[in-house]
C-alpha cells in the first residue's frame, strides 16, 4: 500500500509553492499518494512571499507574476476535478500558471484552459466554480483553521505527525519511518523546476531524456530490442524522477514495439508516433489506461477502432502540426521525449526540444549502425545547435548531464 499524505494548501501561499515541489519529490521518491486540500489562508490575495521558503529547497525566488488574486476558484476546481483522478497534475499547472507564467487564477477561464486535457466535463468545472459548489470543503482562515489544528500551510499529515512549513529533510525522515523496509535507491533532479515560458506559446517546454553508453550508443543489443539492461537502478529512478516532472510523455513506433511491459505515472498521458500504424496494441502502454493512449499518426495509418489518434499530415506524420495540437487540444505544458534515435533526430532537427537529460553509462558498444541518441542526416554548420550544461552529477559509474538550449540572442 502507498503512503498517503494529506496536504493542506493555497495557491496563492509562497510556502506551499514549494510545498508543491515537496509533494513532487514525495511521490516521486516514495510512491506517496497526495490528497489535496484546500485552506484559504489568503482570502482576497493578502500573500507575503518568504524568501527564505525558497532558499531552503534551492528554489530561484520569485514573487508571484500575476500579483495579488483571490485563489478561492482555484481550489474549487480543484476539488471538481477529484472525480477524474489526474488532481496532482492539475494542481501542478495551477502552481505554475500563478507563480511562473502570470496567470490570474481568479479568473474562471484562466482555470478551464488549465483544466485542458486533465478535467473531461469543462462545462461542469466552470458551473462548479461560478457556483462555489465546494465552499463547504475549502477551509478559511483564520478561527475555522485553527479549530481543525492548521496554523500555517502547508501542513503535511503523515502517519500520525503533523508538519507544518518543513524543510525536506524533515519529511524525508518521517516518509522513511512510513516506509516498508526496502533498498534505498539515490536519484538525482529532485526539485525539477521547466521555464515553460521560454518554449513558444503554441508548443509545450519539451525535453529528451536518454541514456547512452560512454561511445553514445543507446542499445545493447541489437535495434529494437528491449534496453533495460543500459542503465543502472539509479537511472530506472532518475527516469521516473523526469517523467513525475511531465505532463506527458512521447515516444516513437520502435521503442514502443520493443518494450512491451514498459509503464509509466499515472498522471501522464502517453503519445507514440508512427507512420504506419503499426505498434504492440497488447502492451501495457495501451491497456493499462487506454484514455491516456494516443497514437501521434498520419491519415493513411490503420489504427484499431476505440483506440485515440491525433491525426497530422496525409501520409507522413506532422510534428510540428502534432506539438501545436498537444499543446492546445491536451493542455500539455511540458512534454517528455524518450526516443528512440529517429524520434529524437526528427525533434531535434525541427528545433522543438528545450533541454537535453543524458545519462552516460560505463559501457562501450561500439558499431557503425548501431542508433546513437540522434541519428539522421547532418546539420549544417549554421545550423549547429548550442545548449548551456545546467547540472552534473556523478553517482557511482554513471554519469547524469542537463542541457538547456541556448536562446537565439544569446551571446
Amino acid at each position: 500500500m502507498p503512503i498517503r499524505v494529506r496536504i493542506a494548501h493555497d495557491f496563492t501561499c509562497a510556502w506551499c509553492w514549494v510545498g508543491m515541489f515537496q509533494a513532487r519529490r514525495m511521490r516521486e521518491r516514495f510512491g506517496v499518494d497526495v490528497e489535496w486540500v484546500g485552506y484559504e489562508m489568503h482570502p482576497g490575495g493578502r500573500d507575503k512571499p518568504s524568501q527564505l521558503a525558497f532558499a531552503e529547497e534551492g528554489l530561484e525566488y520569485v514573487r508571484p507574476a500575476a500579483g495579488r488574486v483571490d485563489g478561492h476558484g482555484a481550489l474549487e476546481a480543484v476539488e471538481y476535478a477529484k472525480q477524474f483522478g489526474q488532481v496532482d497534475s492539475f494542481v501542478e499547472r495551477i502552481y505554475y500558471a500563478y507563480w511562473r507564467a502570470g496567470k490570474d487564477i481568479s479568473q474562471t477561464e484562466v482555470l478551464m484552459e488549465l483544466a485542458r486535457g486533465v478535467v473531461e466535463d469543462l462545462g461542469g468545472l466552470e458551473s462548479a466554480i461560478n457556483e462555489r459548489r465546494y465552499s463547504d470543503q475549502i477551509i478559511p482562515f483564520d478561527q475555522p483553521a485553527h479549530q481543525t489544528g492548521i496554523w500555517h500551510l502547508p501542513t503535511f499529515w503523515i502517519g500520525e505527525q503533523v508538519f507544518a512549513e518543513q524543510p525536506w529533510l524533515a519529511i524525508e525522515k518521517a516518509l522513511r519511518e512510513q516506509q516498508d523496509p526496502v533498498d534505498s535507491v539515490s536519484v538525482v533532479y529532485h526539485a525539477l523546476d521547466f521555464p515553460i515560458d521560454r518554449a513558444p506559446d503554441e508548443r509545450p517546454y519539451t525535453f529528451i531524456n536518454m541514456v547512452t553508453t560512454i561511445d553514445g550508443k543507446i542499445v545493447t543489443g541489437e535495434r529494437g530490442e528491449d534496453v533495460q539492461d543500459l542503465g543502472s537502478k539509479v537511472d530506472h529512478a532518475t527516469m521516473r524522477t523526469i517523467e513525475h516532472a511531465a505532463d506527458a510523455v512521447m515516444i516513437g513506433a520502435g521503442s514502443q514495439r520493443s518494450s512491451a511491459k514498459i509503464t509509466y505515472p499515472p498522471h501522464l498521458l502517453r503519445f507514440v508516433v508512427t507512420r504506419s500504424g503499426k505498434l504492440l496494441y497488447e502492451s501495457k502502454f495501451f491497456n493499462d489506461d487506454p484514455s491516456k493512449a494516443i497514437v501521434v499518426c498520419p491519415v493513411s495509418a490503420v489504427v484499431p477502432e476505440g483506440v485515440r489518434t491525433l491525426r497530422v499530415g496525409e501520409t507522413d506524420v506532422d510534428l510540428k502540426v502534432a506539438f501545436e495540437k498537444i499543446r492546445a487540444e491536451f493542455g500539455v505544458q511540458r512534454l517528455l521525449v524518450e526516443g528512440g534515435s529517429d524520434l529524437n533526430t526528427q525533434v531535434l532537427t525541427l528545433e522543438l526540444i528545450d533541454e537535453l537529460f543524458l545519462t552516460i553509462a560505463p559501457k562501450i558498444k561500439l558499431g557503425k549502425n548501431t542508433p546513437t541518441y540522434a541519428d539522421g542526416e547532418p546539420l549544417s554548420r549554421a545550423e549547429v545547435q548550442s545548449y548551456e550544461l545546467l547540472e552534473t552529477h556523478r553517482i557511482d559509474h554513471e554519469v547524469f548531464l542537463r542541457y538547456r538550449r541556448k536562446q537565439v540572442d544569446s551571446p
